[in-house]
């Protein structure tokens, strides 16, 4: 198990990460406690019941801001069950030092049991 943030470091290169999104695309802005602890999980496998740690760390990783202002200049809300690529731009740190080039957002359904009837159209498709 490694570091998503870190694929070609950790010996596992790869073009796209997938990330475990929110709607909004806003990756949750935590302290730098909360941000280790975030980091700590990830690389231990933990499951964190908040959400926002995966996709903080990724968010972080590509760049102050870049992934977050790209990905709102492309979508403007996320559905769940679709798919919302994103190229990184040149200057990432994650595109220049881990090769990556495409973060590829994912909203998950919600399994609140209020909203277990709701039915998602791009899952029809």
């Amino acid at each position: 198990m490694g570091d998503i943030t870190k694929p070609r470091s950790s010996g596992r290169p790869c073009a796209y990460i997938a990330n475990p999104t929110n709607w909004r695309f806003n990756p949750k802005y935590v302290d730098a406690r909360q941000r280790e602890r975030y980091a700590r999980a990830v690389l231990t496998t933990q499951c964190w019941h908040r959400g926002g740690g995966v996709n903080r760390l990724i968010h972080d990783a590509a760049g102050e801001g870049l992934l977050h202002a790209e990905t709102k200049r492309l979508f403007s809300h996320a559905t769940p069950g679709c798919s919302y690529p994103v190229d990184l731009p040149p200057v990432s740190p994650l595109l220049v030092d881990e090769h990556v080039r495409c973060v590829i957002h994912v909203l998950g359904p919600n399994l609140s049991a209020a909203q277990a009837a709701t039915k998602y159209e791009c899952c029809s498709r």
